[in-house]
């Protein structure tokens, strides 16, 4: 594999991410979730974002060095 193929693989896998992220945060608006719902929620969302930007920044490596 190639740098530039190396580089879009990363970022389609940072995309992918997102939408997870989506997903785990949906609890914390939820009315009826309580303290540690929304602090569970809210860590899984951030993680999956921070995977997100490391992915992003691998592909720059990929790509620029």
């Amino acid at each position: 594999m190639d740098r530039i193929e190396e580089a879009r693989v990363k970022i389609v896998q940072a995309m992918e991410c997102p939408e997870g992220a989506l997903a785990d945060g949906l609890p914390a608006q939820s009315p009826h979730s309580g303290r540690e719902e929304i602090k569970l929620a809210i860590g899984k969302f951030k993680a999956k974002i921070e995977i997100a930007l490391a992915r992003v920044a691998e592909a720059e490596v990929s790509i620029f060095g």
